[in-house]
């Protein structure tokens, strides 16, 4: 029993290696796109605020959820709406739910 605690502890400490390293380089991504963005932190922060915002009131429309594929994104406060709708209809509810936010 003596003999499989310390290769036990050996073959975790090994594996929780990658772990460790897949939360450095995650972080390091984040940091890396909010230090190369021209916006500033805050309006990094209300920009992504906004998107779901915008994608919740969206969501909570059935058959927009249903029949259209739309993308959010906003950019210093302005949202983009992209994506397919069956007919132009739906397209300008979309436009209507978003701006309601």
């Amino acid at each position: 029993m003596k003999a499989f605690s310390p290769l036990a502890v050996l073959i975790s400490a090994l594996l929780l290696q990658g772990c460790v390293a897949a939360a450095v380089v995650g972080t390091a991504a984040v940091g890396t796109k909010a230090a190369t963005d021209p916006r500033s932190v805050g309006t990094q922060v209300d920009d992504g605020t906004l998107e779901l915002r915008v994608s919740s009131a969206l969501s909570k429309d059935e058959q927009i959820k249903k029949e259209t594929r739309i993308n959010v994104t906003a950019y210093q406060g302005k949202v983009l709406l992209v994506g397919q709708s069956p007919n132009s209809e739906l397209s300008a509810r979309a436009k209507t739910d978003s701006d309601g936010r």
